[in-house]
């Protein structure tokens, strides 16, 4: 029976926090889940806190993330890093999930689809399990132990989030692993619930204007002005959308 963590993190949202932690303790299958939520820095807390820390400043939901994922005191087969701002189609999302990523030795992250999102290649397609994309929404990652051992999480210096996943998903693939959308389970995200509405947080536009320019500096920096096309060596022929090349020329458009 595999052995699953779900980190859910919460800045004083948290009526979604307790609605998400909810839904996920009455999950069904051949499964053990252990939940944990990250308190980051509010004032209002979820009845479920776990562990926390003071984020006056809010240090972002990668560093959130991260810390849950320091504070276990064991290890377990999959972890599932969630926003709380979700809620799943039924009980047996999970279980789906698993046993998806069970057949597949080399499939290493998997998200649920979202029928109203904008993001590319994230609506399910119809007649298949999951599909391979070269990035996913930072919303519902479900990942196996050994690219946890392997990678961690997403890096924390990226308090904004936007890019976190290109950088993960680039060590996967030249890893030989792949990630993907699992067609057969879907989620709904609420969304908007951090810019500008909690203690200490920016306004949405302004969010925007940092994440992209965050994005756009760091991945110059690290990896060069054509990071693009190195992370794109990687990846498999039929991903059709290529996020990395998509999301290069948005975050430029700070400049």
């Amino acid at each position: 029976m595999n052995k699953v963590c779900a980190i859910i993190v919460n800045r004083d949202r948290a009526d979604l926090t307790d609605n998400l932690y909810d839904q996920l303790k009455f999950m069904d299958g051949e499964f053990s889940l252990d939940i944990c939520v990250v308190d980051m820095g509010s004032q209002t807390k979820s009845k479920y806190t776990t562990c926390g820390y003071e984020d006056e400043r809010f240090s972002g939901k990668c560093y959130g993330h991260n810390f849950g994922l320091r504070s276990l005191d064991k290890k377990y087969d999959y972890y599932w890093f969630l926003m709380n701002d979700l809620s799943f189609q039924d009980n047996s999302s999970l279980n789906k999930m698993l046993e998806i990523m069970e057949r597949d030795d080399d499939l290493v992250l998997l998200s649920p689809t979202e029928l109203d999102s904008g993001y590319p290649a994230s609506k399910p397609q119809k007649g298949r399990e999951y599909h391979l994309v070269s990035t996913c929404d930072y919303l519902s990652l479900l990942i196996k132990k050994k690219c946890i051992e392997r990678n961690g999480f997403l890096n924390e210096k990226f308090k904004y989030c936007w890019g976190a996943i290109h950088e993960y998903a680039y060590k996967i693939y030249n890893q030989g692993w792949k990630l993907g959308y699992c067609d057969v389970v879907t989620m709904k995200h609420f969304g908007g619930t951090t810019y500008g509405k909690t203690k200490n947080t920016i306004s949405r536009e302004k969010y925007q204007v940092e994440a992209k320019k965050f994005a756009r500096d760091y991945f110059r920096q690290k990896y060069g002005d054509d990071w693009n096309n190195e992370f794109s060596k990687f990846l498999p022929k039929e991903i059709r959308i290529n996020t990395f090349n998509i999301h290069k020329k948005f975050w430029e458009t700070s400049e």
